[in-house]
């Protein structure tokens, strides 16, 4: 069953209903309800929020200031001016007495008490402590850290692996960072050294090892080793955005061309790797769009069905080479068989 949202003009309240069936699941009792996300919906009743998971019960009293989504089974909940975190059922795990807190991502979550910034675990442990003037969040095993006034790494140990020397500084994404220095943004590598030079007006994450960047006040794209693929000759980042997908599309082509001519030498195991990362990166897209639950299923499927389809049709082949090994070998009997018989 997937829930819709549905409004009742004349209580001026919000349900949800069976897209299916039309079939009202939730009464008209919310002033507000969200689109669902990992099984769970934002809901406010009375003034607060709250939760409903996708069978339309409220698991999450409505009783808190503020909400945000569930990141790792918890969510990040606000009452009276203190920040804490609830599960799925409702539990408050980690108690309301943070000044600010984020979600929970690699594990960990970041917190702020006493005017300083650390991280916690999901047991409410303060497993680095709370000194920093500002953090970000794990990604691919760092965090971006601000103290006295620059920004740095650190790990999850709390171990600082790249100095706090920048001005600013971004998330890790495909093994890059962008980092601000002397009012330049470039790109360092997880060593901290400087891949791609700090010459530009902005930088921004890498997507499939591709990043957007601005220079002379015209934006372009970039690849891993800094060359630009996309010239920085557009005014708006739109206008670059449409250049990129024409070459994203001539880039597939040439790599599906490719693909064709070294079929041959493709092991079963990469064909399957490559149909993992195909349908990963569906799935992250899905959710990023906060798609269905009935469409993650959907893509769910299609992966399952391609992998059966590679599995048939290597066992075939293989079905076939061994046919023809077996020829080989007739004809070769065959042939043994007529040495010395002439032909008179």
């Amino acid at each position: 069953m997937e829930l819709i949202e549905c409004y009742d003009p004349k209580t001026k309240k919000y349900g949800m209903k069976d897209k299916e069936t039309g079939k009202l699941v939730v009464d008209y009792i919310y002033s507000y309800v969200d689109k669902f996300f990992d099984g769970m919906a934002v809901v406010k009743r009375g003034g607060y929020f709250g939760f409903i998971d996708n069978t339309g019960k409220e698991v999450v009293e409505c009783k808190y200031d503020h909400v945000e989504k569930f990141s790792e089974g918890l969510t990040v909940v606000v009452r009276g001016d203190k920040f804490g975190y609830v599960d799925k059922t409702g539990k408050e795990v980690i108690e309301c007495k943070y000044e600010d807190a984020f979600g929970f991502i690699e594990g960990l979550a970041p917190v702020k008490i006493g005017g300083k910034w650390g991280y916690i675990d999901k047991t409410g442990k303060e497993v680095i402590e709370c000194k920093y003037e500002n953090v970000g969040s794990f990604h691919e095993g760092l965090a971006s850290v601000k103290r006295d006034g620059k920004w740095g790494y650190i790990d999850k140990t709390g171990k600082e692996v790249i100095e706090c020397k920048y001005e600013d500084a971004f998330d890790f994404i495909e093994g890059l960072a962008s980092v601000k220095r002397d009012g330049k943004w470039g790109y360092i590598d997880k060593t901290g050294k400087e891949v791609i030079e700090c010459k530009y007006e902005d930088a921004f994450g890498f997507i499939e090892g591709l990043a957007p960047v601005k220079i002379g006040g015209k934006f372009g794209w970039i690849d891993q080793t800094g060359k630009e693929v996309i010239e920085c000759k557009y005014a708006y980042y739109e206008e670059s955005e449409e250049k990129l997908k024409e070459y994203l599309k001539k880039r597939q082509m040439a790599i599906e061309q490719d693909t064709v001519k070294e079929k041959k030498g493709v092991t079963l195991l990469e064909t399957i790797t490559r149909i993992k990362v195909e349908y990963m990166n569906k799935i992250n897209d899905a959710y990023d769009r906060d798609a269905s639950e009935e469409e993650i299923e959907k893509i769910l499927k299609e992966c399952k069905n391609a992998l059966g389809k590679l599995i048939k049709e290597t066992k075939k082949e293989n079905s076939r080479k061994k046919a023809l090994e077996k020829l080989d070998d007739i004809v070769a009997d065959a042939i043994n068989m007529t040495e010395g018989v002439s032909n008179d």
